[in-house]
This record gives structure tokens, C-alpha cells and sequence, in this order.
């Protein structure tokens, strides 16, 4: 969990910057950290908690593909989640909450 936490301040503070870069509006990579950590630690908190979920439960939904699971409707639940999660939690949300200052679930539904 905490290295999941790390690896998404890191891409938000990158995206933060880079984004920045392009609009030719320059900011330093430690102000970028600093904000990161201060104003968007609570959607760095639930993307951190939320991506990893989806992805257990998308795997297991392919695992009972594959195998041609026999309780069906623990499979259509499970591909209910798979399908509907990601459209309020993905990984690519964070890219918007450091370009935009946006949060997390919006964020997600803009990807």
C-alpha cells in the first residue's frame, strides 16, 4: 500500500510538471512535490486504495473466465464491478488531478 501511495504522488507530481512545461508556465519539481503532498494527498489516498481493488476484481473476473466458472451469478456480479468501477476509479485519473487540480472521482470520469 505504501509504495502503491508513492508510485502515485510521484505520477501526479510528473504529470503536475510536464503539463506544466508544455503551457511554458515552469515549475520546479520540488514545489510540484510539496503540492502533491499537501493539497492531494486525499485523492492520492483513494486512488491508492481503489486501483488495486479494481484490479483484483477484474482479475478474477478473467480467472472465471477463462475457466468457465459454474456460479454464474458471482460472475455477472463480479463483471458488473469490473465493468462499472472503472469508469469512477482509474489509474490515468491522477495524470488530470495534477494537470487540472481536479478530484479524484471527476478526474476518473473525464479518462
Amino acid at each position: 500500500m505504501d509504495m502503491q501511495f508513492l508510485k502515485n504522488v510521484i505520477q501526479l507530481t510528473i504529470s503536475r510538471v510536464t503539463y506544466l512545461q508544455i503551457l511554458e508556465n515552469h515549475m520546479d519539481t520540488c514545489a510540484a512535490l510539496r503540492d502533491s503532498i499537501n493539497h492531494f494527498v486525499g485523492c492520492i489516498a483513494t486512488g491508492s486504495i481503489f486501483i488495486p481493488v479494481i484490479t483484483l476484481f477484474s482479475s478474477f473476473g478473467r480467472s472465471m473466465s477463462m475457466l468457465g466458472g459454474e456460479d454464474e451469478i458471482l460472475f455477472s456480479c463480479v463483471m458488473v464491478l469490473v465493468n462499472v468501477l472503472p469508469k469512477f476509479v482509474n489509474q490515468w485519473s491522477f495524470v488530470h488531478v495534477g494537470a487540472y487540480n481536479k478530484e479524484f472521482v471527476p478526474a476518473s470520469r473525464d479518462t
